[in-house]
């Protein structure tokens, strides 16, 4: 029955919303790269204009003109979809490609930080932490800064959460991995969370704030000359500061070629779980087949389906708090169920240890459930519709019980 959630979930919630909020992300750096180059333009043209001196070029008006954010999205959910049913070969070499590619850009921008880090930046970021939290109204409810400062990095934890979301996302391939026993533990612990994700975003955050002052490009972003540099694209608004508009200009392409890759990934690997639950019996059984590539077609175009539906109901940010909850309710499920099996089944084998047990597993617990509590708080709408979600799929799985018993009965 969990499994099944789970499987409906990722279908409905997790795997598809995620899909949907990176091509979203996809669109708005292409229309924020197309918006820039053409007031670079413009003002190069009439640099030496006097009725134009001293005029500030807003990029409003051009982007709404280029307002094609959710048709550009489902074009290219269309596009990877279709490339993923010609061959698993074909979407791993557009992967591994696009990976090097995002790896490469994000090491350029972690030594660019790092290289025109300011003492101005440093002493902003790195000395007197806690003065930041007067920036938020952490008294409105008459308690310390202590009792509101968790619930702060919480609720401040969706994008990282969302950021490592994909993480589990190459086990779903597993039945097409070579040694998967030896292979995919590997590539969680070795590349994918310790090279790729944990370490380069870390390291980035540190070059970033070492380069700009994050409190004054906050007051001045309103005011900012081009505005595909505003809070919450770091990458461009370092570049930007260090090299200038054509550095923006750069950041956001690799963004875009990161996305795009990351999306490929995600609907290569996310279609393998619906596959498998046709393959068990619990879905539609036409998705648990495969097209002349080997592919399993009919799950990739239901995926894409949906995604594409995803992708005209709401923004980016909307996605990620709707995907955040569902996901983070399940790790905690899974972590829940590993107490459980030890209790149950001690005589189960175990191939993998889990470090720190119990002590490190019952952290993450107290820890995840404290931050479901405070979006359901503070963020309820998006993520009671997560929560429904699941209660839908229970009602299938009891619904599918009942069949089934009814089937025996009349047999």
């Amino acid at each position: 029955m969990w499994g099944f959630l789970y499987g409906w979930a990722m279908l409905l919630v997790i795997q598809t919303a995620t899909i949907a909020a990176v091509a979203i992300a996809f669109c708005k750096f292409y229309r924020s790269v197309v918006a820039l180059v053409f007031f670079i333009v413009m003002d190069f043209a009439f640099r030496n204009s006097r009725p134009l001196q001293g005029v500030v070029w807003h990029t409003g008006p051009i982007q709404r003109w280029l307002n094609t954010q959710n048709l550009l999205a489902i074009v290219s959910l269309l596009l990877l979809t279709w490339i993923n049913t010609r061959s698993l070969r074909t979407g791993a070499i557009i992967q591994n490609i696009f990976t090097l590619v995002k790896i490469v850009a994000l090491g350029g921008l972690i030594l660019l930080g790092f290289g025109f880090a300011t003492q101005a930046a440093r002493a902003a970021n790195f000395t007197g932490f806690w003065h930041s939290v007067d920036l938020f109204d952490l008294h409105a409810y008459g308690a310390g800064v202590w009792v509101h400062t968790p619930t702060l990095i919480g609720l401040a934890m969706v994008g990282a959460l969302f950021s490592s979301s994909a993480w589990p996302n190459v086990t779903f391939t597993a039945a097409e991995v070579r040694n998967p026993s030896r292979n995919l533990p590997l590539s969680l612990a070795f590349w994918h969370w310790a090279g790729d994700v944990a370490l380069c975003a870390g390291e980035f955050c540190l070059s970033a704030c070492a380069a700009i002052d994050w409190e004054r490009e906050r007051r001045i972003s309103c005011r900012t000359r081009y505005s595909v540099c505003f809070p919450g694209r770091v990458g461009t608004a370092v570049a930007e500061a260090v090299i200038g508009p054509s550095g923006a200009v750069l950041v956001a392409i690799a963004v875009m070629i990161s996305t795009f890759g990351c999306n490929n990934g995600l609907i290569l690997a996310g279609s393998r779980i619906y596959y498998a639950m046709a393959k068990d019996g619990l879905f539609f059984r036409r998705v648990g087949t495969v097209n002349r590539h080997n592919a399993p077609s009919a799950a990739l175009w239901m995926q894409c389906g949906w995604a594409c539906v995803l992708c005209l109901s709401g923004t980016y940010r909307q996605l990620l708090d709707f995907v955040v909850f569902s996901v983070v309710l399940f790790y905690i499920l899974t972590i829940a169920g590993l107490f459980w099996l030890r209790i149950r089944r001690p005589e189960m084998p175990r191939p993998y240890k889990v470090l720190g047990y119990p002590v490190l597993p019952g952290i993450y617990l107290a820890i995840a459930t404290f931050i479901e509590v405070q979006l359901l708080r503070y963020k309820p709408q998006l993520h009671l519709a997560g929560v429904a979600d699941c209660f839908i799929g229970y009602s299938c799985v009891l619904a599918l019980a009942e069949a089934a018993t009814e089937v025996r009965f009349t047999q």
